[in-house]
């Protein structure tokens, strides 16, 4: 990955230069890594790109072989790159305590995650223009998968043109690549309560959350602490459409509640969210985030817990209109069309992606799924023999139904709550976290969340059906 990122960034300036003019007409290329490869994006007007293309593939082959054969000519971009990419993973450990938090969090929820220092040991080892060449050359020419996107003013004899270059460049000496062999990132499952106390001890039994990671900020100003409560859901096989409506549903109504009683009654801090969000493989988890220089994580935790208890009770209580127009606003949000070609790309692209992991046979994107989501959040009237669709719900049952949700996956008393705090120190703050050090259910290094993964299992990575 290390020599990856170096050569999307020696790529990157040497395109700058290579390919200006056709940058000046309006026709637009990007080379960004992933985790299991590249993507390239080339735009513009639609009779140039295949041009574009086979212009940024070819250079691709010629830098590599350059790098092989180490030309001098190219010894100050590959430093350049090298000293940029070592800056800004070093910057990474500076980030505000919120930002901490989300990092910490994905080191222990996902599966296959570089840890940071992992990355400063590569670039602070011996790194050479010549391997760099060979690594990408045996990435890009050895057993490939490629997906391919053509959209817009384009037609089927455009698309089968630039399908041409592809299979030139890249699959003419390479083999591809078997299910067995794609890339999988997962997310781990969290342990409830009663599953905590298996891996920790009975002493977990007495604590809200029974895991909790803790970190301290490592820029000497920041005073500011911060805390993200993570509630997981499960994944989008789990949670299927019905499941994943509600919990759209569920978080739009809770991000307004947690802002005004957190932020503006509690005045906690500036920084507050109550938001979805996902990790590798399909995990879907319940965020609330509160960064504040006025009070410690644990405190943030606790009033987060007590604003989820009013979060219920607020939808016991809400009226029968808020709650139809708060689903409403959701049903319209799923139809709207998108107003850009930039939109349409992405969110079809984001189909693609989503089955990328999957299987020859399972690789099928659900490019209707925001349709299907919409037939979930239909309302009917009591009396509405007429209406067709069978998972519309009358605004009772959406009432019973979020209800259900939230006791199920978010209710401070729920057995099977699967939650994880992860708690960010600031400077001043630095004591609480060496007080909390070594405490059952606490996690305050890379080594323990490494050595608590290992009891976990994952979620499966497979999409809303089977």
């Amino acid at each position: 990955m290390t020599y990856c990122r170096l050569f999307q960034k020696v790529l990157h300036d040497d395109l700058v230069s290579y390919l200006y003019d056709a940058n000046l007409a309006g026709a637009n290329h990007r080379v960004s890594t992933l985790k299991s490869g590249f993507r390239m994006e080339i735009s513009g007007y639609s009779e140039k790109l295949p041009f574009l293309l086979d212009a940024v593939t070819s250079r691709i082959f010629s830098l590599l072989q350059e790098l092989k054969e180490g030309k001098p000519s190219l010894a100050g971009s590959f430093d350049k790159a090298w000293q940029n990419l070592l800056r800004q993973t070093r910057n990474s450990k500076l980030g505000s305590p919120h930002e901490v938090n989300l990092y910490n969090s994905r080191m222990l929820m996902e599966e296959n995650a570089w840890y940071l220092d992992d990355y400063l040991a590569e670039l602070d080892g011996e790194l050479t223009m010549e391997e760099c060449g060979q690594v990408i050359q045996d990435s890009l020419f050895g057993p490939v998968r490629i997906e391919s996107l053509c959209i817009g003013n384009v037609d089927k004899a455009w698309a089968l043109n630039v399908t041409d270059v592809i299979k030139s460049k890249f699959t003419q000496n390479s083999r591809p690549l078997g299910d067995n062999a794609i890339p999988k990132f997962k997310s781990f499952r969290l342990p409830t309560k009663s599953e905590a106390a298996a891996i920790f001890g009975s002493e977990v039994l007495n604590m809200s959350i029974p895991l909790v990671v803790q970190d301290v900020v490592v820029s000497e100003s920041e005073d500011n602490n911060a805390i993200q409560v993570l509630l997981q859901t499960g994944s989008s096989i789990e949670l299927g459409y019905e499941g994943v409506a509600l919990f759209l549903l569920l978080s739009t109504m809770a991000h307004n509640s947690a802002f005004n009683q957190l932020r503006t009654k509690e005045q906690l801090g500036y920084l507050v969210r109550a938001n979805i969000r996902k990790t590798s493989g399909g995990g879907w988890f319940f965020a609330v985030t509160v960064q504040s220089g006025v009070m410690d994580p644990a405190g943030l935790q606790d009033r987060v817990e007590a604003w989820l208890t009013s979060f219920r009770e607020e939808m016991v209580t809400m009226s029968d209109e808020r709650l139809a127009s708060e689903a409403s606003a959701l049903v319209s949000q799923f139809s709207e069309k998108p107003k850009k070609l930039s939109e349409e790309i992405a969110t079809t692209w984001a189909e693609i992606a989503v089955t990328l992991p999957f299987i020859s046979a399972d690789r099928n994107p659900e490019f209707d799924r925001m349709e299907k989501l919409t037939k979930y959040m239909e309302l009917k009237d009591n009396d509405d023999a007429d209406n067709t669709n069978e998972y519309a719900k009358t605004v009772s049952e959406l009432r019973q139904a979020l209800l259900d949700f939230f006791d199920e996956y978010l209710a401070v008393d729920s057995p099977t709550r699967r939650a994880v705090a992860v708690r960010c120190y600031g400077q001043k703050w630095k004591h609480l976290f060496e007080e909390k050090k070594g405490e059952t259910g606490i996690l305050s290094n890379y080594s323990e969340a490494l050595h608590l993964k290992q009891f976990l299992s994952t979620l499966p990575i497979s999409s809303y059906t089977w």
